[in-house]
């Protein structure tokens, strides 16, 4: 009996048509990640909360506010009700089992990245400092040979190219480096302070930010997010910011509708006093036949 090939690992098509084997998590026949499917009543809730912003913006702040105010409370009125030795206790294994997941999550978002090897060309925006010193050293140049080097060192400032492979690498690395910061403060708050607050707060936060961070969005939820991404801000602030540019935009509309009316006029003016100069032109022609009319009529008689 002749033996049987082995059977191909099964493919997962992914966001941007990469393609990933076995090691990637699989799907279920829906196409639902599982994280996605078991934190869908979190992300269904923050769906309704990010929908009352947008409506308005400042019941959403009202809302965040006291949500993280009144979250923080019960955590400490909890720690107080177990004593000051197991509540440290209690709060410092929270604390690092929150470290913990953290990093097991970027673990797994670098194993997925690793894994779909998503080679294809992204343009990142550069550094705008720089390139606005070097468009004025550009514009100082001039033309000629200096002219051409600072140019394209504008271009190459203004903007750099990579892959989306090489920029998710990257902010896995840096969201690592961010979580050495917040450990150096918050322990420090909690070791020479004797705080808890910090821990608590902490984990609650760090929790719902994590929910909300691009990479976990794309690697972990299934949600298709557009590279480069955008720092997450708050529901509320974001429905104000748009709110304010779609004020920004009605009152530049306005403005321009004005202006156009102000030209119309001025243009109708132009043309009523051109008018008026061509009749008096007129007048001024005939009173000069007439002059010559009668200088004839004078000579003939």
């Amino acid at each position: 009996r002749a033996a049987t090939p082995p059977r191909r690992a099964r493919a997962l098509r992914c966001r941007g048509g990469a393609e990933a084997k076995s090691k990637v998590k699989k799907l279920d026949p829906t196409g639902t990640p599982v994280a996605a499917r078991l934190l869908r009543p979190a992300t269904m809730l923050q769906a309704k909360y990010e929908a009352l912003s947008a409506a308005d913006p400042m019941k959403g702040l009202v809302m965040q506010v006291g949500g993280s105010l009144l979250i923080l409370k019960l955590v400490e009125k909890s720690l107080k009700k177990l004593g000051e030795p197991t509540a440290t206790l209690v709060a410092r294994v929270a604390y690092v089992c929150f470290l913990a997941l953290h990093q097991a999550v970027l673990g797994y978002v670098e194993g997925r990245v690793e894994a779909l090897d998503d080679e294809s060309s992204l343009t990142l925006p550069g550094n705008p400092v720089l390139a606005g010193l070097a468009k004025q050293q550009a514009a100082a140049a001039g033309g000629g040979e200096a002219g051409g080097v600072a140019a394209s060192l504008v271009e190459k400032l203004a903007s750099r190219e990579t892959t989306v492979k090489a920029y998710d690498l990257d902010m896995v690395a840096k969201g690592r480096r961010s979580q050495v910061g917040s450990v150096v403060i918050t322990g420090f708050l909690h070791l020479r302070k004797g705080m808890l607050q910090p821990l608590a707060g902490a984990v609650v936060m760090g929790l719902v930010g994590l929910l909300r961070e691009p990479l976990v969005r794309v690697h972990v939820l299934g949600d298709d997010v557009p590279r480069p991404f955008v720092p997450p801000q708050p529901a509320w602030l974001k429905a104000l910011q748009a709110q304010q540019a779609a004020a920004a935009d009605e009152a530049a509309a306005e403005a321009a509708e004005d202006a156009s009316e102000v030209v119309a006029s001025d243009d109708a003016d132009d043309a009523e006093d051109a008018l008026d100069d061509d009749e008096l032109d007129d007048d001024e022609l005939e009173e000069e036949d007439d002059d010559v009319d009668d200088r004839e009529e004078e000579e003939e008689a």
